[in-house]
C-alpha cells in the first residue's frame, strides 16, 4: 500500500527516536518519495538552535492564527535536519485509528519553508531535490 498524503500536510505521528524520548509530535510530510521526509514541528526550537545562527535560520514560524486546526501558540518547523521514517510506519500509524492527518500548511508558510529548503546548506543537496520537487509551488 502506497502512503497517499500529499507533500504539505500536517500529521501527528508517534517518533521514537527524539532527545526527550519518544512521544507524538507534529509534523509536516515534506516529501514521499524516493524517501519520506518529515520537518518537525516545536513549541520552540531547542537552545542549540536558538544559538546557532544557521540552525536558527532554519527554523520557520508556523503561526496559530493560521493553523488553528492544530496549534494554539505560534510553533517553529524545523528545516535543519528532514526526519526519515520509514513509508511502511507512516501508513500503519495512518492507519491505527487516532486521528493523524490534522491539517495542511498555509500558502505563506509552504513558501517560507521552500525559501529556506531552498538555500539550506545543511541539508543534502538530493533531499532538498526530492522535498522541492515535492512540496507545492505557490
Amino acid at each position: 500500500m502506497a502512503l497517499d498524503v500529499a507533500p504539505g500536510t500536517v500529521l501527528r505521528l508517534y517518533i521514537s527516536t527524539l532527545k526527550g524520548g519518544p512521544k507524538d509530535k507534529y509534523c509536516v510530510l515534506a516529501c514521499v518519495t524516493p524517501k519520506p521526509r518529515l520537518l518537525l514541528i516545536s513549541s520552540e526550537p531547542s537552545q542549540l538552535k536558538r544559538d546557532n545562527p544557521e540552525l536558527r535560520g532554519h527554523q520557520v514560524v508556523i503561526d496559530a492564527a493560521n493553523h488553528k486546526q492544530f496549534l494554539w501558540q505560534d510553533s517553529y518547523i524545523d528545516c535543519s535536519d528532514p526526519y526519515g521514517m520509514p513509508e511502511e510506519e507512516i501508513i500503519r500509524q495512518l492507519n491505527d485509528g487516532s486521528n493523524r492527518i490534522v491539517g495542511q500548511i498555509s500558502i505563506s508558510v509552504l513558501r517560507d519553508l521552500r525559501a529556506v529548503i531552498k538555500s539550506s546548506a545543511l541539508i543534502p543537496g538530493r533531499q532538498i531535490q526530492w522535498i522541492l520537487d515535492a512540496l507545492p509551488d505557490p
